[in-house]
């Protein structure tokens, strides 16, 4: 689920207050999640006094299943460490965030911090102006926020430390470069950071949880919670067509049964043979502001031509698994090659890599797991191209 989204993305400034004790204003995001520096916050020193900030976003009240993960992260944050949540689009890391955080708000008594990463467009948010956001949050008044992002950066760990226990939510990060700047730094408090870039393993003292496809009883469970438990009970074969079509991805079903929920008239059955049809199972998964296709796009944007290419190659087949002989045999590529390319593919989290066969025994090569939304995806990318 993607963050609140902020007015204002531009670099330049930071965010608008209700008080204005200096000249020095910026435009800023009350929509972010950053409450607006009230006359308490706007005044004294940097960062004194001031509520307890609690900016998280609150998690879906359907939120489902992820019992496994959300235990591994809690268990992370109290153990000290950071915590990355990353998978491929769609698979609820955002919404894994804030559920997370809301466990955890026992565990970090002064407060919590959240910002949206990506802007509306899709473009990254500069860590400079979300540190600006920060720093009012925490009570320093406008005029005292240092124009520099490294002054910036200085002032907000300073101010967490002395604060003492806050966890930092930083969704839909672009890479690691862009979540340095915003870590806190020595000290009790703690971040989650979700996005799908591989770099966000190097961040320090930081814990990657990985998040696939739900399993067939919490998509199934998710439906029905947004759809209607009973409406669904009538028909569960077509509530499992419906999920599989779905790719169990959280997005795919959310938007699946949204679209239930908003024709009552209509029977499963008659949204499982519409997305049967895969010439139109992504105009299927489009519905207000979700659309599973555009969570997909940015991935698919950070292909390379050659790996893009190869992408098409591989899609063609129709093959739902791969292994590196198999690329090789498609791509005609040599062994390694086709091998490294895979794992660039994974990189960008279109792939995932298929558990073993024998059970807890590794293969004997690697497997990895193409799923139909992303062939799907990738060859709409290509004929829109191509056009």
């Amino acid at each position: 689920m993607p963050g609140p989204a902020a007015a204002g993305a531009q670099d330049s400034a930071e965010p608008a207050t209700t008080a204005r004790p200096a000249p020095r204003q910026s435009t800023a995001p009350a929509a972010a999640g950053i409450p607006a520096a009230g006359p308490a916050l706007a005044s004294g020193e940097a960062g004194a006094g001031g509520p307890v900030v609690q900016a998280v976003p609150a998690a879906p009240g359907d939120f489902t299943g992820r019992a496994a993960e959300l235990a591994e992260a809690s268990a992370v944050l109290r153990a000290g460490q950071d915590v990355v949540l990353t998978g491929a689009p769609g698979t609820g890391k955002s919404a894994l965030a804030l559920r997370t955080a809301e466990l955890a708000r026992p565990d970090f008594p002064d407060g919590q911090l959240y910002a949206d990463l990506r802007a509306p467009d899709g473009t990254p948010r500069s860590p400079r102006l979300v540190l600006g956001w920060f720093l009012l949050a925490l009570g320093t008044a406008p005029h005292l926020v240092p124009d520099g992002l490294d002054e910036r950066a200085q002032l907000y760990r300073t101010l967490l430390a002395r604060r003492g226990r806050l966890l930092v939510v930083l969704d839909n990060a672009a890479d690691d470069a862009q979540v340095r700047p915003l870590l806190p730094g020595a000290g009790g408090s703690r971040t989650v950071v979700t996005g799908i870039r591989p770099g966000l393993a190097t961040l320090p003292g930081t814990r990657l949880v990985r998040l696939g496809a739900m399993t067939p009883a919490e998509a199934t469970t998710l439906l029905a919670r947004i759809a209607g438990a009973d409406r669904l009970a009538a028909d569960p074969v077509s509530v499992a067509r419906v999920a599989e079509y779905c790719d169990r991805l959280p997005l795919a079903l959310r938007i699946a049964a949204a679209r239930l929920a908003d024709r009552p008239h209509w029977p499963v059955a008659r949204l499982a043979d519409r997305l049967a049809a895969e010439d139109r199972r992504l105009a299927e998964l489009r519905l207000g502001s979700l659309d599973l296709a555009a969570a997909l796009r940015p991935a698919l944007d950070t292909l390379d031509d050659p790996t893009a290419a190869a992408l098409d190659e591989l899609t063609a087949t129709g093959l739902r698994v791969l292994t590196p002989a198999d690329a090789a045999a498609v791509l005609r590529l040599p062994h390694t090659e086709a091998e490294d390319l895979l794992d660039r593919l994974t990189d960008a989290r279109l792939l995932e890599p298929a558990r073993p066969t024998g059970g807890t025994a590794p293969d004997p090569e690697p497997r990895y797991r193409l799923s139909c939304l992303v062939r799907l995806s990738a060859r709409t990318r290509t004929h829109a191209l191509a056009r």
